[in-house]
């Protein structure tokens, strides 16, 4: 599911919720972000930092 930047913004709760599933942040037309769960994915998001 594509989402955008104010959407977010507006709405952050229910995403961080369906967070399980990813989500694609948009900022007019480009994908900026991806909203995702960090079950079996910890140790890669943790290196990133």
């Amino acid at each position: 599911m594509r989402v955008s930047t104010t959407e977010l913004k507006l709405n952050m709760g229910k995403y961080i919720e369906r967070a399980a599933v990813e989500d694609i942040i948009t900022r007019p037309g480009k994908d900026v972000a991806l909203l995702t769960n960090v079950a079996g994915k910890r140790e890669e998001a943790l290196k990133s930092l």
